[in-house]
């Protein structure tokens, strides 16, 4: 079944999902080291589980601050227990010892003193679980996973001709040597230009900033060399609503900001759009920002554009224990609980009680499911879409970049993705002393290349800053340079182009002008009323800021572009404040008589 994935036409895609080097494809790891992983991956184990008293959650529970030493080795003891009975990454990250001696090191530490303080004790954990590379695993709010970032240089652009690359020096293409001594193609990966031209660009992914490169090319005179910073993108995105759709360019545009049921209104409208786009040259998905939520949004989605269901690319698995099925009833209540009109949740949640309720009181018979197989057959697909990536499309947002792969006709455009890939669907637990909620997957999917890309994600075809990625695909799109299998309209060629920044900042100064306006009328109302400005006018400058750096922290446009109007609405009442008094001096200055002649 592995060796399906050898029939695939679509060489872009086929590197993304496989391989992140070789230009030639990946090819798939041997049946006998799948198996051998598989084998390892679906561990058991003989002791019984905990009763359902003890793993299921009722009700709320206030998290006390503090609890003594035993209470926290009470909780460490029920964590060890929910990890080995309840967690899919258990055999994974197994060694044959690492996890008794992160508990024994654990406790250790507890030791030392007598009473812990709540909030410690997650970071405690994570010291002696490092080990474990889980976008999905929680502790609190302590992840177990980090993000290698793409950074880029935005000085030089590149070439490829038959010899190899070209640096761009000063206006002049020079032939590149190496960089930082070695093959420059560890460091250099196809994008695209703001013409929308095929360009590379120097870049690398790393946790934090990399050291300068020093970049060895022939200069007119001889070898030469330049230093090169790079730098990493910090966008988020443009728009704050979690669906919306407009043309840019004459390019249709879908943006999904997230695949959570809780957003259940939004996304059937995106799944919707499926029947009015589906026979368009081509539609671009800006999923820049998605964390994820259910995959069933975009399996709707590419099953409306198509007609087939594109199904997992992952050789997978998952875990139905007592516990592993507790927790994932535990996590569905949860989450209805915040989306109580949602009636896949609650149907969700039916099944998973009734899986539980299956259990016999000895333990599950089968704790794992069958293992699933992927299934690569080409689905065909005439509408061209570009999906537009950046490094915080995670979870269910990469689900959709890879079912998306089983099409003809994908093209992405963007940064590496979050890297949320291996396990998934997750259990909520909390600790009985502490309250500390746990979240643990309780699926795995393995790439059938058997590498691990948790942290490092989705590599895109063209590698482009997160903030430009859009734009450029339009130009790249409408220039030819990504080709569509039905050709552009007349109107989409010469359909008026304005780049998606500029409507933001249009929109960014439309809201400070109208806070600034209301902040006008309001201080003349309250200069009428004989009322003080400046000690509301500071307020409003206060609360402003704070809006500003909290949606700037937490990627909330809206509360940032909001924030900057209420310091705009707060500096008019300063304005008039300032304005009134410099009135008031001069009608209160006494004024000089005038000299008589004698």
């Amino acid at each position: 079944m592995l060796n399906r994935l050898r029939l695939l036409r679509r060489p872009m895609l086929l590197l993304m999902l496989l391989s992140a080097s070789s230009a030639a494809g990946m090819e798939p790891a041997d049946p006998a080291q799948v198996e051998q992983a598989l084998r390892k991956c679906r561990y058991t184990w003989n002791d019984a589980e905990l009763p359902l008293d003890d793993l299921l959650i009722s009700g709320k529970s206030q998290r006390p601050a503090e609890i003594t030493t035993d209470e926290a080795v009470e909780d460490v003891e029920r964590l060890f227990t929910l990890f080995s009975h309840g967690y899919a990454g258990y055999g994974f990250f197994d060694d044959g010892s690492n996890w008794e001696q992160a508990r024994q090191d654990i406790l250790a530490e507890l030791r030392t003193k007598t009473t812990w303080r709540v909030k410690d004790l997650p970071p405690l954990f994570a010291r002696h679980l490092g080990f474990i590379r889980d976008c999905h695993l929680t502790i609190g709010t302590r992840r177990f996973a980090d993000h290698l970032h793409w950074w880029y240089d935005t000085d030089h652009e590149l070439r490829r001709d038959l010899e190899g690359y070209r640096i761009n020096v000063n206006g002049t293409f020079c032939r590149l040597v190496d960089i930082n001594c070695e093959d420059p193609a560890r460091f250099i990966r196809p994008s695209l230009n703001a013409q929308g031209e095929m360009t590379y660009r120097i870049g690398c992914l790393e946790k934090e900033k990399p050291a300068d490169l020093t970049v060895n090319y022939m200069g007119e005179s001889g070898p030469e060399a330049l230093t090169v910073s790079l730098a990493r993108s910090d966008f988020r995105y443009f728009s704050f609503k979690r669906f919306d759709s407009d043309e840019i360019g004459g390019i249709p545009v879908l943006r999904v900001r997230s695949f959570s049921d809780h957003y259940w209104k939004e996304l059937e409208e995106f799944v919707a759009t499926a029947d009015t786009v589906k026979d368009t040259p081509v539609v671009i998905v800006d999923v820049r920002g998605n964390h994820g939520g259910n995959e069933r949004w975009p399996i709707d989605w590419l099953k409306g554009m198509t007609g087939v269901r594109a199904e997992s690319i992952f050789v997978f698995s998952e875990l139905r224990s007592r516990t592993a099925l507790a927790g994932r009833v535990n996590g569905l209540k949860h989450v209805l609980e915040r989306t109580p009109d949602s009636t896949f949740l609650r149907e969700a949640v039916k099944i998973n009680q009734e899986r539980l309720g299956a259990i016999p009181e000895d333990g599950a018979v089968d704790i794992w499911i069958p293992t699933r197989y992927p299934d690569f057959t080409i689905i065909p697909n005439r509408t061209t879409i570009v999906i537009i990536t950046n490094g915080l499309v995670a979870s269910a947002g990469e689900g959709f970049v890879m079912r998306a792969s089983r099409l003809e006709n994908v093209v992405v455009v963007g940064e590496n993705t979050r890297g949320a890939l291996t396990f998934g669907n997750g259990g909520l637990h909390r600790l009985p002393r502490s309250r500390i909620a746990v979240w643990m997957p309780i699926n795995f999917g393995l790439f059938p290349d058997l590498k691990f890309r948790e942290e490092v994600g989705l590599e895109p075809d063209y590698w482009v800053p997160a903030a430009d990625a859009l734009n450029y695909a339009v130009a790249a799109i409408r220039n030819g340079t990504i080709e569509t299998a039905i050709p552009l309209t007349p109107e989409m060629r010469h359909a008026r182009f304005v780049p998606e920044d500029t409507r933001h900042i249009r929109r960014k100064l439309l809201i400070i002008a109208g806070f600034m306006l209301l902040g006008l009328i309001l201080a003349a109302f309250v200069l009428r009323k004989q009322g003080r400005l400046v000690i509301p006018g500071s307020i409003w400058v206060s609360v402003g800021v704070i809006w500003v750096i909290l949606g700037h922290t937490k990627g909330k446009v809206l509360m940032l572009e909001s924030g900057a109007g209420l310091v705009g609405m707060g500096l008019m009442f300063m304005v008039v404040a300032g304005i009134n008094r410099f009135r008031k001096n001069r009608e209160q200055k006494p004024r000089v008589p005038a000299t008589m002649e004698s």
